[in-house]
Order: C-alpha cells, then sequence, then structure tokens
C-alpha cells in the first residue's frame, strides 16, 4: 500500500481509541486489502475515529453501529452534506450562549467551614 498521510478524525469520547487509531486503521486496511474484504462494519462506533478515519476508496460498503441512540443519529445526520452546515451553525450558536451565561463564583476563606456536618 502507498504510503498515505493520516488525519485521525471523530468526535472525543469516553472508551475512544485514539492513542491506537492509527495503528487499528494501518491493520484494518492491509487485513481487509490481503483478505479480499471490502466491507467494514464499525461494532462500537463512539466518535467514529475508526470509520472516518479508513481510507474510503479502499471499501464498497462501511457501516456504523453505536448502541447510544443520540450519537448514531448525529453521525447519521452528518452523512448528509447539506446537514452538516446546519449542525455546526447549532452546535457554535450553544456555545456562544453557553459562554455568555453570567458565571458565579462562591470563594471562602482557607479554614472557613460554614457546612452543616
Amino acid at each position: 500500500m502507498d504510503e498515505v498521510k493520516r488525519e485521525i478524525v471523530g468526535i472525543p469520547c469516553v472508551g475512544g481509541k485514539t492513542k491506537l487509531a492509527k495503528f487499528l486503521c494501518e491493520t484494518i486496511e492491509r487485513v481487509c486489502a490481503e483478505n479480499g474484504i471490502s466491507t467494514y462494519i464499525s461494532a462500537c462506533g463512539g466518535g467514529g475515529k475508526d470509520i472516518l478515519s479508513l481510507h474510503h476508496s479502499l471499501f464498497d460498503t462501511l457501516i456504523y453501529n453505536e448502541y447510544e441512540a443520540g450519537l448514531a443519529d448525529l453521525m447519521h445526520a452528518l452523512t448528509k452534506p447539506a446537514n452538516v452546515d446546519v449542525i455546526s451553525k447549532g452546535v457554535h450558536d450553544l456555545i456562544e450562549k453557553v459562554l455568555a451565561m453570567p458565571v458565579e463564583i462562591e470563594t471562602k476563606a482557607a479554614g472557613d467551614d460554614t457546612s452543616d456536618v
């Protein structure tokens, strides 16, 4: 296989495979190519680091599977190019609203324990 720069993409999540992603993708691609496998199923889809980082031209079919319905719905929505801008704008607007919220910080002096224990 030709050496191609690999960009690891995906949504950070608990149980993620970020540190292993490059090795896993290279191994999956090599094993599939050596054995004539053209379908890849991401059994534990999560943030999609595996399926989004594979060279899609090597596969006829890529299947994303995820137990968490909300994450699976988000990934499905992102497969439609028209949705990407809408979702990105929604996330950006939400972040802007959160950052604009007033923050109250409560402080107390060292050794000042006023709790009702």
